[in-house]
This record gives structure tokens, sequence and C-alpha cells, in this order.
């Protein structure tokens, strides 16, 4: 029987995407911990189709700006930036559902809990794009590289 092998691109898309979908995973698992925890008994009882679609809901929001914050341009940012636009991505998500929420409960929730999630998440995102960043630089060796110029004063420009 004839072994099949993958092409080494297509391993390292497969790798890089498997690393963005853990992030949402694990993410979304967060926000289902925290409404478990915290939320269920103060919001009415939902049946489970209700919890799946605010599931959905909350995935399908957070993989959108997440894209427009640009967080998985791993390989392409820093650390920094990536930890920031992850972060920034989850603190809009989560205040967009805690609002959601409290209109519909027409009061405010206690948002210590919303805000520990924040913090959870800010925690991940800092791990995840320490992983990701690794990762990405394991599979995708620095090439050689020529640069020409002209004055010192240009090869100073570089490195800023």
């Amino acid at each position: 029987m004839k072994k099949v092998r993958m092409k080494p691109s297509l391993w390292k898309a497969v790798a890089m995407r498997g690393m963005k979908i853990l992030n949402i995973i694990i993410g979304a698992g967060l926000f289902i911990l925290c409404w478990r925890e915290f939320y269920r008994e103060t919001y009415a009882p939902i049946s489970w189709e209700a919890g799946t679609a605010i599931v959905l809901f909350y995935v399908v929001l957070l993989i959108l700006l997440k894209r427009i914050y640009n967080a998985y341009d791993v390989g392409g940012s820093r650390v920094s930036e990536l930890i920031y636009s992850l972060c920034l991505a989850d603190v809009i998500a989560d205040g967009i559902l805690y609002a959601v929420f409290s209109l519909s409960m027409l009061r405010f929730l206690y948002i210590i809990p919303f805000l520990l999630l924040i913090l959870v998440q800010g925690m991940w995102n800092a791990v995840w794009s320490l992983m990701a960043n690794r990762l990405y630089f394991q599979i995708h060796k620095p090439k050689a590289t020529v640069i020409i110029y002209k004055e010192d004063s240009d090869l100073h420009k570089l490195e800023e």
C-alpha cells in the first residue's frame, strides 16, 4: 500500500489554520464556561437550541472581529500586536454579548464575571500568540536576503 504524503506547503497551512481554530475554540469555551458558571441562574433558563444560537452568534462575531483587526497575522506582526488585536476582538465581542444580555433582561448583569472572562481570554491570547509565533517560525525557516543600499542612513531606516 502506498503512503500518501502531504506537501510541505499544505502541512504548513493546515498547522497554522489549526492554531486559529484552536484560538476560536478556547475563546468560545471560556465564554461558555463564564456563562454557565455565573449567569445561568441569573438569566432565565434557556433551551439547548437558544444556547447553541448564542454560542454560534458569539463564534461568528469573534471570527469576524479577529479578521477585521488582523489578529491572525502570525509572522507578519509582532507578538505584542497579535495579543493586542486578539484582546481587542475579545473585548468587543464580550461587550456586545454583555449589552445584548443586559438589554434582554432590562437590567445590567453583574459585570465582574465578564471582566474576569476578558482577563482570562487575554492570558490565553498571550499564550496562543507565543505558541503560534514559535510554530510559524519553526515551519517557515528564514530565507537569505540581500539588501542593497546607497548610504548608511538608508540601512538605519530598516533597523527601526
